[in-house]
This record gives C-alpha cells, structure tokens and sequence, in this order.
C-alpha cells in the first residue's frame, strides 16, 4: 500500500478561453477550448507521485460511473497514482469544472461537485480505507467537499 494517501475531490476541467469574462446575460465567443483531468485531490495525487515515484501515492475519492470516471482513472495510473481507494457512484456523474478564463489571465470557475459529493463517513470507515490509513506514513485531505 502507498505511504501518502490523497484525499480530495477529482473533476474533468474544460477550460473556455475568451478575450474578456462575461457580464450577466452576454454572450461571449470562446477562442479556445481544453480539456483536461483536474480536482485539487487528484492533481495533488499527480504531483505526489511525480516527486515520490510510481504506486507510492494514492488517492481516495469519488467518481461517477461514466466516460469521465473511465479517463480520469487511466490518466491517474499512468501518472503512477494507485487508484484502488477511489469509488465508483452508479448514480451520480464524476465531478466536473467549466473555467472561463480571459486574455489577461482571470478566471471564472463553475464546478459541479457531483460524485465528490456522494463521499461520507462509512466510505472512510471502510476496513479497505482504514487499512490503509494505519498503513501509510501520511494522509493530505485536501478540498474535500
């Protein structure tokens, strides 16, 4: 089992490029569209690894059971990410960000917590979780909710 487990959201981030941010009611052009995995807990999962090396980090999370969930857990492994702490919502979709972003760098974030929010105590109080919590040398809880 990984030594530093990450607790925290996951979300798919689509980012808008645009010239200036909208006011209420306006309509503005997109110039630019990517997208990408994000969630403060996932991102830090990725980072951790980067410096701590492949399968010494894991995350512990939420995600949907849908097209996002089956991405954002092949792009996590790849990273190194151990991925086995992270449950799966049949009902609800994973998380997701829109971030409209202007030509000088501000942002406008919209997250829609989704699967992130389904995550609860029993999840926590699981004999798999807890294991691994006595296991590892540190737990980071990071935007939880």
């Amino acid at each position: 089992m990984p030594k530093v487990l990450i607790c925290g959201t996951i979300n798919w981030d689509t980012k808008l490029f645009v010239e200036r941010l909208p006011i209420a009611g306006q309509e503005i052009r997109v110039v630019r569209v990517a997208s990408e995995p994000g969630g403060k807990g996932a991102n830090t999962a990725v980072a951790a690894a980067k410096i701590l090396g492949n399968n010494s980090v894991a995350i512990i999370g939420m995600l949907g059971v849908d097209d996002i969930a089956d991405r954002q857990l092949r792009i996590l492994q790849d990273q190194g990410v151990d991925t086995t702490l992270i449950l799966e919502s049949d009902k609800l979709l994973s998380g997701q960000a829109i971030v409209i972003v202007d030509k000088n760098g501000e942002n406008l974030i919209l997250t829609y917590q989704a699967a992130n929010l389904a995550f609860n105590p029993e999840f926590i109080e699981s004999s798999k979780v807890l294991s691994a919590i006595e296991e590892s040398s540190m737990v980071i809880v990071i935007d939880p909710h």
